[in-house]
């Protein structure tokens, strides 16, 4: 590698992609390896998987396991949303390498900056598995699960304005490269990892407070920081988000206002409701033991005549509605001696964090006749189900 020094900011490095834009080859492609994982898993119906708390919540799962979900999880959310943001220093990278081996410098860099990252998920971690442990058995917390993504937002907003976060911010934009050795990479990308998890870490906080697979907040701080790092006004837009995140938080709490009493809580060891359908057909869901862990959901369908309705295919979908955790499809099949005709199917799957739940239902019956569909919500309080 050739001895070079520099000090390029944010403004002279992305100058640097105009004419080498092959420096963009390596990280672009890592940057599509993670958005391709993430909209693989929630256009399959998937994302739950990647959702450490689904883990968590299953019996008989080794104690590491959810702890190794999450950092893989971790890293494609590296590479999705805070890669993005430092393609100038990476280009920076590039350039000092010179044509001796440029893209192994960019790899060796990326090593670097994923460690401060890794270290500061492991905490998040263990601060979210507490969380999750402490609303378990403080029914309140359990109750006003939003609670957590509103101190999020206000978290987020309120250190936009400290001197901490101009100071991060700024060793965040700027790259300083001694290209003498792959240490002297290796460095960078550490330097540079910790000054940008000084300067995005209350924003992350946000993804736990919402929800590790929603897209829409992962495109939105995506796109977030990026506009942070490319500003020529960085200080004023520290302010602007600072004040977005702050309307945020009260629409998030006006929201959770008027949601109040939608979700029925499930009491006694199960929850079972039935819902009446134009036409007079009934779907019933029962769901036992109605408390987080694996729970088994017994859906019962009859026409208006009160005959049990046959279904080609029964699907039971499981959303959260105060946190994403990715939809769980779950394929319902015919209760044992029903042979499919009795109205009757049955299901597994978990729920994965206390709150207000919602199990869209959904029954195909014979080819060409419209979908049977009903819509069922309720709350889990806590690991005893009240």
């Amino acid at each position: 590698m050739r001895t070079s020094g520099t000090l390029l900011g944010t403004r002279s490095a992305i100058h640097v992609f105009a004419g080498r834009r092959v420096a963009l080859a390596l990280p672009g492609a890592l940057i599509a390896l993670g958005w391709a994982i993430v909209l693989a898993a929630a256009l399959t119906h998937r994302a739950y998987l990647l959702e450490h708390h689904y883990w968590l919540a299953r019996p008989g799962i080794p104690a590491w396991a959810p702890l190794a979900v999450f950092l893989a999880s971790w890293q494609g959310m590296l590479l999705a949303m805070m890669l993005p943001a430092s393609l100038p220093a990476l280009a920076a990278i590039f350039v000092a390498a010179g044509r001796w081996r440029p893209a192994a410098a960019q790899l060796v860099f990326l090593f670097g900056y994923a460690v401060p990252w890794t270290a500061f998920g492991l905490v998040t971690y263990l601060g979210d598995a507490s969380l999750l442990a402490l609303s378990a058995r403080w029914g309140w917390l359990a109750a006003h699960i939003w609670v957590i993504g509103l101190a999020a937002l206000l978290i987020a907003a309120l250190y936009q304005l400290t001197p901490a976060k101009r100071h991060t911010l700024l060793a965040c934009r700027t790259s300083h490269v001694a290209a003498r050795e792959m240490a002297d990479v290796w460095r960078e990308g550490r330097r540079h990892g910790t000054a940008c998890v000084g300067a995005g870490w209350a924003l992350m906080l946000i993804m736990f407070g919402f929800g590790m697979t929603n897209l829409t907040a992962m495109l939105a701080l995506t796109v977030v920081m990026v506009v942070e790092q490319v500003t020529i006004r960085p200080d004023r837009m520290r302010a602007l988000i600072g004040a977005a995140l702050v309307a945020l938080a009260l629409l998030w709490s006006a929201h959770a206002a008027t949601s109040v009493g939608v979700a029925p809580t499930a009491t006694g060891g199960a929850f079972a409701r039935t819902q009446t359908l134009v036409g007079g057909a009934t779907v019933t869901l029962r769901v036992t033991p109605a408390r987080l862990g694996v729970n088994i959901f017994v859906v019962t369908v009859r026409d208006g005549a009160g005959n049990p309705v046959h279904a080609a295919s029964t699907t039971l979908t499981l959303d959260m509605l105060d946190m994403d955790m990715g939809a769980q499809q779950i394929t319902l099949a015919p209760l044992p001696g029903s042979q499919g005709s009795g109205g009757g199917y049955t299901g597994t799957g978990a729920l994965v964090m206390p709150g207000a739940w919602q199990a869209t239902v959904r029954l195909e019956t014979t080819p060409g006749a419209p979908a049977i569909q009903a819509v069922f919500r309720f709350t889990v309080t806590d690991a005893r189900g009240g």
